[in-house]
């Protein structure tokens, strides 16, 4: 096409003519035929026959919510009736914040900072905090100019999460007129990710319908490609090449798709869900590096592509879960359909370390929830935990083997692994269980120096934790005798980093260590007075404005602040302080629980 020299005012006006030709719609018809509702409306369900059994609705009626997938402590409630753009799938009964929840917060700082919620955080507490706030039903901020974008960019954020049955519920409630092209395209996504190409191309005809951006350009040609008109595709194409569209893997797929030739993207990064969905309807398999570089809700399609290697589709379902975008549930059922031969499972606990690939998890959950002699499914399981730790997802190892720790028995033949087992059972949020595998440990401690220090090295994390009996005490024994023990076995004593850490922690869910320890941490290591406290530092306005959140009482927007105070990475990778204080805010607002979790998860994660 040669250069465009539409001026601005019309060039809108064009693109959607050239969009009605290629798709053989007239303007006329554009302008009287009004969009197809994308999900069914709610009705009253028919009748059933006498003696027969109501069927479950497939759709949920407005004014009542489930539970999204991703926070089973969230319970059914019922929604007040609220602005379009205030749509949300929570109520104060069921979880959510409140429809006010915003009084009193500036809505400058609800914009920039709710596209910033960490939704792929390591934490899973943060997420289910992150997803309360972003699926809360909530009037904007007072003065909001755009209520229209803070709902597009939740929809985006919940998208980012992977929660596809909490976006299908959001979106059968929104409002036809709230629904822009932000809020359809996080509508499609998972519809392109579950292959469903007849859906999706009708849910890009009818958005077409009332206007048209790059994104749902790009939808048409593919629908005009898989649909057999690739002269209409090309046309398409070359409107997108017009507009200035830069995305080498689209044209690079697309091409292949249309002339059965050409190169295949090369990187997984930047993929979105139509992208898969033109990978699948072109016969080409993601790129090499899509396990270790696709953005986290493309990863469970990468492991459940039966094209791919096993190693493979292993890599990408572990960093789902760990990102949050799989349940453990999904990788147990991909551990589960790996085959082993009867030698490879005789062979499971005399392989080296270095032999262990990837496969090696899924042989040992295998072993760990089937074999009959709890001895040896209690050494898979600490093989399966030791084998997490050195790929770096220890927390995926222990969630995905969780049923088989909760059914082994806490018995002294097991004291060997107790450490592990109690680090294990707080990684899964169950202080009772690992109060239960801590006990192990101190009945052991008075005739075994390696119990002994066990109990030392955990204790702090047990106080942390809340899984004392009677809540327990973080004195300055507590802390020298940690010191002393080392962080963990087969390290050295924790270092200052560890104990600064530690100490925030501990000062942030109200615990209160002696002021004599920071001065420890001073004076103890090589090199005094010059402690290296590594991880993110939040700009001081940032933590001003999470301080006066707190205090002032704005539950939704402490929860907004200290959930960014690293930004989308997440506020585990912040400096002890800046984590601290987070902590320490959601505590103020009366978080407690959350904020003990997230301080948990985070020592965990950072190896205390």
């Amino acid at each position: 096409m040669t250069g465009s020299k539409i001026s601005a005012l019309g060039r809108g006006t064009a693109i959607l003519a050239v969009v009605l030709a290629v798709s053989g719609l007239s303007t006329a018809s554009a302008q009287t035929t009004g969009p197809r509702l994308l999900l069914p409306p709610a009705r009253a369900p028919e009748a059933p026959a006498a003696g027969a059994t109501a069927p479950a609705p497939s759709v949920v009626p407005y004014g009542t919510v489930s539970a999204p997938a991703s926070g089973p402590g969230l319970q059914v409630g019922t929604l007040e009736a609220v602005a379009p753009t205030s749509v949300g799938l929570l109520g104060p009964d069921a979880g959510g914040f409140g429809l006010d929840m915003w009084q009193g917060s500036d809505p400058r700082l609800v914009q920039a900072l709710v596209p910033r919620l960490p939704v792929n955080s390591r934490l899973p507490a943060v997420r289910a905090l992150a997803e309360r706030l972003l699926l809360s039903s909530a009037r904007a901020p007072a003065g909001m100019t755009d209520p229209q974008a803070l709902l597009g960019a939740r929809y985006e954020r919940i998208a980012a999460a992977g929660d596809w049955r909490a976006i299908g519920e959001l979106l059968n409630r929104t409002p036809l007129e709230a629904r822009d092209g932000t809020v359809e395209r996080a509508g499609i996504a998972g519809v392109w990710l579950d292959g469903n190409l007849d859906a999706a191309c009708a849910r890009t005809g009818d958005v077409l319908r009332r206007g048209a951006d790059n994104y749902w350009l790009r939808a048409q040609a593919f629908c005009q490609a898989v649909e057999g008109e690739p002269l209409k595709a090309s046309l398409s194409l070359d409107l997108l090449r017009e507009e200035g569209l830069e995305n080498p893997a689209y044209f690079q797929a697309m091409n292949v798709l249309l002339n059965g030739q050409g190169e295949a993207p090369q990187s997984a990064a930047g993929l979105d869900a139509m992208d898969v969905a033109i990978l699948r309807a072109a016969d080409l398999g993601f790129p090499a590096d899509a396990p270790e570089t696709a953005p986290a809700p493309i990863l469970p399609a990468v492991a459940a592509n039966a094209a791919a290697s096993t190693e493979v589709r292993i890599v990408a379902a572990e960093r789902a879960v760990a990102l949050g975008t799989l349940t453990p549930d999904g990788l147990a059922r991909i551990y589960r359909g790996i085959e082993f031969s009867p030698a490879q499972r005789d062979a499971a606990f005399q392989a080296s370390d270095e032999e262990r690939g990837r496969t090696a998890a899924a042989l040992l959950y295998q072993i760990a929830a089937d074999d009959g002699v709890a001895a040896a499914r209690a050494e898979a399981l600490a093989l399966a935990w030791d084998l997490g730790a050195r790929n770096g997802i220890r927390d995926v190892a222990v969630l995905v083997n969780r049923k088989a720790l909760i059914d082994l028995p806490v018995a002294p033949e097991f004291v060997w692994m107790a450490p592990a087992a109690t680090r294990a059972a707080l990684i899964l949020g169950d202080p009772l269980l690992a109060r239960d595998w801590f006990d192990l440990i101190r009945q052991q401690a008075a005739a075994d120096p390696v119990m002994a220090a066990a109990a030392e090295r955990l204790m702090p994390l047990i106080v942390l934790a809340g899984a004392m009996e009677g809540g327990g005490s973080f004195d300055v024994q507590t802390y020298r005798a940690w010191r002393e023990a080392g962080g963990a076995p087969g390290e050295d004593g924790p270092g200052a980093d560890s104990a600064v850490l530690l100490l925030s922690l501990v000062e942030a869910v109200g615990l209160a260590p002696a002021p004599e320890l920071w001065r420890d941490v001073l004076v103890e290591d090589d090199a005094p007075g010059d402690v290296v406290d590594s991880g993110v530092a939040a700009p001081a306005p940032h933590l001003r404005a999470l301080d006066d959140a707190a205090a002032s009482g704005r539950i939704a927007e402490t929860v907004l602040l200290a959930l960014t105070v690293a930004g989308p990475a997440g506020p585990e990778t912040a400096d002890a302080a800046t984590i601290g204080r987070a902590v320490a805010a959601l505590e103020r607002v009366g978080l407690d629980d959350e904020a003990r979790r997230i301080a948990v998860e985070a020592a965990l994660l950072r190896g205390l």
